[in-house]
């Protein structure tokens, strides 16, 4: 799964948090972030809650590494584009 992106990033902790049983309510719980947040930060939507993604991480009993990949170039035009509204 893509790890460099909002939407990637989301998919790998909603497999994670399903791949434990839990519910996003139950995850919410564990991890003191809200129902709604989990729900937003799984659908992939960059809302800046970088503090709630690494709790939801480390509650999963994951490890988020980051790695020099290619240079790419970041336009705020693609992440509107990637972004639903809330």
């Amino acid at each position: 799964m893509d790890g460099t992106s909002a939407a990637g990033i989301g998919a790998q902790l909603r497999a994670a948090r399903r791949a434990a049983g839990w519910t996003q309510q139950e995850l919410a719980r564990r991890s003191g972030v809200s129902r709604p947040t989990v729900g937003l930060i799984e659908r992939g939507h960059p809302n800046g809650e970088l503090g709630k993604v690494l709790a939801m991480v480390k509650t999963l009993g994951l490890q988020l590494r980051l790695e020099q990949g290619p240079a790419q170039t970041f336009s705020l035009d693609a992440l509107e584009a990637e972004t639903e509204p809330l």
